[in-house]
């Protein structure tokens, strides 16, 4: 007969691994929800369709669309930037299309019809571990890149790298450029485009201000002024956006290149107060890593034997 205190025993180990075993029951979005899968009439809808939504490995995403008239490619991070269709990873022409979702971290989706994803039917989504917390339970937050200064050739040409040091960027936020329009610009660029201040090829070139862009991947992005020699004289930024949930981690200053001339024309002369932007957002609860649960389910294995035998 089991004795009260071994049954307490029992019934201890069995509370202790049952967080081991817990997981979240996979789902099946359905992407666009009621819009389904074509080209929207905002460019950002599925942007802001994907920043309502927490993607857990096991999940899928259901792309419903009329065969022939649509389809969906998943393609890599530069394919999906300059909506190139040439050599998607996969592609499916028979809706609906499920995808698995089998990994961690960002996916790429396009439709490869002509102009259909320059248009705005792409979609970008990061993957959480399947016990991951929710990817949104911090606000959005909405950048007002230079704060005061606006988006305009400082008198710093460390600026806007300074800028971006004191912020903390996660998916779902909004970076707003403040300029006015046929004095200003800003391009999304690439790295070396970045690097070099090449103007001629952006991923993305917003002529109208101010211009807002929802910042939908984690990653390094790249921005700068198309006008002549505004882009060397400091008015370019890099920033780095991590998951909805990152690290509290600003980012990294990028000083300029050696030999970057410092600029002589007019701009906002300070760096005004509003700039001690908070950095901060409240930390959030964290569950168990998978390794953490492998090693309790390994002890757990261990000693079970020798629970069972010693209650028996």
């Amino acid at each position: 007969m089991v004795t009260p205190t071994k049954t307490a025993v029992f019934l201890m180990v069995l509370f202790l691994a049952a967080p081991t075993f817990q997981k979240t029951n996979a789902e099946d979005h359905d992407v666009g929800d009621d819009t389904d899968w074509q080209i929207p009439n905002d460019v950002n809808f599925y942007s802001n369709w994907a920043a309502q939504e927490t993607f857990r490995v096991g999940d899928t995403l259901e792309f419903e669309f009329t065969t022939g008239q649509q389809d969906v490619a998943e393609v890599t991070k530069e394919a999906f930037d300059t909506c190139n269709t040439s050599n998607p990873i996969s592609l499916m022409r028979t809706g609906p299309a499920t995808f698995i979702l089998n990994a961690t971290g960002t996916r790429y989706f396009i439709c490869t019809l002509p102009n259909h994803c320059t248009r705005g039917q792409k979609l970008a989504i990061n993957v959480l571990g399947a016990n991951a917390p929710p990817a949104h339970t911090l606000d959005p937050e909405d950048h007002d890149v230079g704060d005061d200064a606006d988006w305009r050739v400082p008198n710093d040409v460390n600026f806007y790298a300074a800028w971006a040091a004191r912020q903390i960027f996660r998916v779902g936020d909004t970076l707003e450029f403040d300029f006015t329009t046929g004095e200003q610009d800003v391009a999304v660029v690439t790295k070396a485009a970045f690097d070099a201040c090449n103007p001629s090829n952006p991923i993305s070139l917003f002529k109208t201000g101010p211009a807002k862009i929802f910042l939908n991947t984690t990653g390094a992005h790249y921005y700068i002024c198309t006008f002549p020699n505004q882009c060397t004289r400091g008015q370019k930024l890099a920033i780095n956006v991590v998951g909805a949930n990152g690290p509290v981690t600003p980012t990294p200053a990028t000083p300029a290149s050696p030999g970057t001339p410092t600029p002589t024309a007019p701009a906002t002369p300070t760096t005004p107060a509003s700039e001690q932007a908070n950095s901060t957002r409240p930390g959030t609860s964290t569950v168990p890593s998978s390794a953490s649960a492998r090693s309790i389910a390994t002890v757990l294995v261990i000693w079970m034997p020798f629970v069972i035998g010693w209650l028996c």
